[in-house]
């Protein structure tokens, strides 16, 4: 049996952004990252009944029965530490920060 928790394989993900037209949240749970044009989290709907209407209650959700590469599964637990591809949002780094008082350069 499945569990409730979605994660993303980046490897597999085409970048097609299926799951983000399927997902029936508004905003939608998933996150595209433009750097790699791909979806790397979903934002764990857990305990969420978001099933497609194929599926139903004790279905598959829209996104996972809706990626062509099938890059979205569901697991029953959190993905550990270790093991955080899918589950955590791979951040760019930050802008550098202008100085406190400093004033912007004219154009």
């Amino acid at each position: 049996e499945h569990g409730n928790v979605r994660v993303i394989d980046t490897d597999k993900c085409i970048g097609c952004k299926r799951c983000i037209q399927m997902c029936p949240q508004r905003p939608h749970r998933t996150v595209w990252n433009p750097f790699i044009n791909k979806s790397t989290k979903c934002d764990l709907c857990i305990d969420a009944p978001y099933w497609s209407k194929k599926g139903g209650p004790g279905g598959e959700p829209a996104c996972v029965t809706g990626c062509p590469a099938k890059a979205l599964k569901l697991v029953s637990k959190t993905p550990s530490q270790e093991d955080t591809r899918g589950y955590d949002v791979d951040l760019a780094p930050p802008a550098p920060a202008m100085p406190l008082g400093a004033k912007k350069p004219a154009s």
